[in-house]
Parts: C-alpha cells; structure tokens; sequence
C-alpha cells in the first residue's frame, strides 16, 4: 500500500458538501474517485460541477437505494458495471440531465479524467447498467438521463442498458447518444425462461432481444401499445401462457429486426446495413391446457422468419 493512488475518494455512503473543487494534472481521476463494491445501505451521489469516476464495478443490494441527483456526471472505466438489484432514483431534469459516460469522455464537462490527453473513448467504453429482477418497481426512475459509450462486454454486462423482463421500472427521457454505445443505443431485454408475469410498456424506446424469450404456463406476457421488440438474428419468443399484445390504430406493436433502422432510430448505429428477410426467427404461440388469455390486436410483424436454428 503506498498511497490511494488518486486526489480525491468518497465512499459513495456519505454525502459531503462540496463546491468549486478543480482537478489538473492528477494520476488515474481527475474526479471525485467512488469506491466501488457492493452497498446494503443508500447511496447518495448529488454534487455537480464536477465528475463522479467510478473505476470499480458498484452494487446497490435488495432493499437499499443509489440516488442520482440533476446535472450529476458519472464516468466509468473501461468494462465497470453499475448493478441495480434494489432501486435507483436517477431523477434529472431537462436542463440538468444527468450523464453516465466513458472515463475518457472530456468533451461531455471540460475534464480530462483520465488524465490522457486528447485520447477519445472509443464505442462501448464502459460496461452497462443492470436492473434486476429483484429492483423496487416504484422507486426505480431513469428520467432524463443520458447514456454514451457504454456496452464493453469483454468482462462485463456488454449491453449499456439491461433489463430483466420481470422488472418494472420507469423510463422517461432516457437518450442513448446515437453511434457511441455497443452493440445497441436501446434497452436490452434479458432473455431466458420466466415463469412470472413480464409487462413491457416503454412505447418511446426500443427494446432489443438478443436471446431466445420463453413465458412458460401461468405466466403472461404484456405488450402495450406502441412498443417496438427489435429482434438480433434467430432470436425466438416462444408463449407457452398468456399473451396480451393489443396495439391500437395509431399506435400498433411491432415486431422486428434490430437492424430495421425506419422503425425508432437506428439502434445499432450501422445505417449502412439493412435488415434482410427472414432475419429473426418468430413468435411461437404454442398449445397448453390451462386456461389462458391471448389477445393479439394491431401488430407489424417485420424481417421475421429465420429458421436455420
């Protein structure tokens, strides 16, 4: 042990008050350096006017919350992780969003927190934001919030934003910087087998599958109107229980291809590549005994039909 090996470093459970601090020159962060680790009590980050640097993956544990205050910039090194497994209040505002981005990122602040120079990050810097399963629905807030190089998934979530299907959690204004996150500027749904009801009602933003989705019998899968599941190559949904997927005229529910870019933006930030044919694989709606509702209003069905797998 010879030193921390960075100017300042705030365990993220206390909360001092801080103004006009400058950083120049300094080893590792040039920032307010959080130690990561995993937090069974809240955490608090609201100073603005300087970066928070996160060089450690951070846990917020069952029960426990991370609050995000307006205007408040988080960077994070190359593959670190922010997982969410009780709830996160990131509540900014239209004029003070508040940014997670790339340690490298000097062009989001004036700061050179890496102290490189010049030196750009690169697509998909960092790793990801993961809320689980277990996060409390009506807590959990993503509202004005601004996501730019994420998605390193060498060590990490390699996604910048992933969700499990079971989770519930509000998104307003959630912008992913067009052309700087890997392999999508969307949500990710996790994929997998759910044996528990799975709701999917954020109709402004594009959820991608990137693994086969299966609801088994007594579950039931929602879709509300208006919302995009934008689907990678030979990707499946198989319902084995309920499906409710009723769009309206104006506002039908759409089913396809994570290259189709004339549909929510180009989400992987490759214009150049046009979604082919039979590109994902499709929705299996298959028989069950028990009781169940299935409901399919007002859907666009797009590039499906891939059958090699």
């Amino acid at each position: 042990y010879y030193g921390l090996g960075v100017p300042l470093r705030l365990d993220p459970r206390v909360n001092p008050t801080m103004s006009d601090i400058h950083f120049k020159q300094n080893a590792h962060a040039n920032g307010i350096d959080i130690i990561g680790g995993s937090y069974q009590t809240n955490l608090r980050l609201d100073i603005t006017g300087m970066p928070y640097v996160l060089r450690k993956d951070l846990t917020v544990g069952n029960g426990t919350s991370l609050t995000i205050a307006p205007g408040v910039i988080v960077k994070l090194a190359n593959e670190i992780d922010i997982l969410i497994y009780g709830a996160m209040i990131a509540k900014g505002t239209a004029t003070s969003p508040i940014t997670f981005t790339s340690i490298k990122d000097d062009a989001v602040d004036g700061v050179d927190s890496s102290n490189d120079g010049n030196v750009l990050p690169q697509k998909g810097s960092w790793g990801g934001i993961e809320l689980n399963d277990s996060v409390n629905d009506q807590n959990t807030q993503l509202i004005h919030v601004r996501i730019k190089y994420g998605g390193n998934g060498y060590y990490s979530l390699g996604r910048p934003l992933y969700l499990d299907a079971r989770a519930k959690p509000s998104f307003q204004s959630v912008e992913f910087v067009t052309g700087t996150n890997y392999p999508q500027d969307a949500v990710e749904l996790m994929g997998g087998t759910y044996k528990s009801n799975i709701v999917l009602d954020h109709p402004y933003l594009p959820y991608v599958l990137r693994k086969d989705l299966t609801v088994v019998a007594g579950a039931t899968l929602t879709i509300s109107p208006g919302v995009v599941i934008k689907m990678a190559d030979e990707i499946d949904i198989t319902v084995e229980g309920g499906l409710v997927a009723n769009g309206t005229a104006t506002k039908r529910i759409v089913l396809t291809s994570v290259a189709d870019d004339s549909i929510a933006g180009d989400t992987e930030g490759n214009a150049s590549i046009a979604p082919k044919s039979g590109s994902w694989g499709g929705l299996d709606i298959q028989y069950a005994t028990a009781s169940r509702t299935l409901e399919l209003r007002y859907m666009d069905f797009r590039y499906g039909g891939n059958g090699y797998y």
